[in-house]
């Protein structure tokens, strides 16, 4: 997963890497705290990813 800034001119930076993890990066959402959580497509799981990646 990448994120950026929208001020940053075309930069971009790793949020989290999870493909060494079975399955794909599938639907995410972002709640109140700052955590992401991502359904991993075809694993039947689901990652909570701390705001600092």
């Amino acid at each position: 997963m990448w994120w950026s800034l929208f001020d940053v001119k075309g930069e971009r930076t790793v949020f989290h890497d999870g493909r060494s993890r079975p399955g794909g990066i599938d639907g995410s959402v972002m709640d109140k705290n700052g955590y992401l959580w991502n359904a991993r497509w075809g694993t039947g799981e689901l990652d909570c990813i701390a705001p600092a990646g």
